[in-house]
């Protein structure tokens, strides 16, 4: 998937992702992949709305959130998943060499969405050496929700691509939870 690909937000979009995630205003720039009940699943959040820094935004600009997915991933994640999924990883040469790929692929993302309005921030420099996330060891794996969002757009994250498989077919939900969603 290219960044052309991305879809400009509408204001129901953001509403949306809003009651998703429990914000007030979520900052997205773009929305990557939506539901089959055309909810959002995945976003791009914009560092700068409103001209405030989001650092949030700026060390995880990719936001997986669909409620049906991020409860499925949580509760992989609660299996103790993680550190098992990085052993796979760094066991596998090719699997190790594919994530060094993923990182510097969001590296360059974020680079590429933020880099030139940083010129003169320095103490900011050090989040444009991070991999996915903001990780700085990039032969750790931080959290399957990112990894397996930023697997939507970057084939090269196997953390993800685990993740993907673990779920199998289940990535919709069948009641279209999102409608039901209130302002807390």
């Amino acid at each position: 998937m290219r960044s052309s690909d991305f879809i400009k937000p509408s204001h129901k979009d953001v509403h949306d992702v809003g009651l998703q995630l429990g914000v007030d205003k979520p900052t997205i720039k773009k929305i990557v992949l939506r539901c089959r009940h055309s909810f959002p699943v995945v976003v791009i959040l914009d560092p700068f709305f409103q001209d405030a820094l989001n650092f949030t935004a700026l060390v995880n600009l990719i936001w997986l959130t669909c409620p049906h997915l991020n409860k499925k991933i949580h509760h992989l994640e609660s299996k103790s998943l993680i550190p098992q999924i990085g052993e796979t990883i760094m066991q596998d040469s090719s699997y190790t060499h594919s994530m060094k790929k993923a990182h510097a692929q969001f590296a360059l993302l974020r680079l590429k969405m933020c880099g030139d309005k940083f010129k003169d921030f320095n103490s900011f420099s050090k989040i444009f050496d991070t991999g996915i996330g903001g990780i700085r060891d990039t032969e750790q794996v931080k959290c399957l929700h990112l990894h397996y969002a930023h697997s939507l757009i970057c084939k090269h994250n196997i953390a993800g691509n685990i993740v993907s498989k673990l779920l199998g077919d289940d990535v919709s939900c069948s009641e279209m939870n999102c409608r039901n969603l209130k302002v807390s």
